[in-house]
């Protein structure tokens, strides 16, 4: 993909969470915040532990591993679990990032999805997809 340009970061909701479009993100040298689908599959490394509290409820973390047509690669799974659940009934949403820690803490990962979605209600043409109540 040759939108994919090194040190960028991507958020996006998960609708564009794939392996092959995670992979392509990793081998270009970039970095994803993207909300989780279910269908994505995933080894947990570790288990969730907590790191903290952001404005939506508490949020832990764990390290996974992602594979795409045999290549591995790990990141970081962030969990926030919901104060109130979103329009969907769901109590949890869970974030894919390779972000590193040392940058961007799983609270701050957090924040970043939710102002996302935040300043799509304030800038045009942000993308309409992301959405933390999806």
């Amino acid at each position: 993909m040759a939108q994919v340009q090194q040190e960028q970061v991507w958020i996006a909701d998960r609708n564009f969470c794939t392996a092959g479009f995670l992979s392509t993100i990793v081998r270009q040298s970039a970095f994803f915040v993207i909300r989780q689908h279910g269908g994505l599959g995933y080894k947990p490394l570790c288990e969730l532990h907590p790191v903290g509290l952001c404005k939506k409820g508490t949020v832990f973390e764990q390290i996974v591993e992602i594979v795409h047509q045999g290549q591995a690669f790990g990141c970081r799974r962030i969990v926030v679990k919901l104060t109130r659940p979103t329009r969907d009934q769901e109590w949890e949403i869970a974030i894919f990032t390779n972000l590193p820690a040392t940058d961007a803490d799983g609270v701050l990962v957090a924040e970043l999805v939710s102002w996302a979605v935040e300043c799509r209600n304030f800038i045009p043409n942000c993308d309409p997809k992301l959405s933390w109540r999806d």
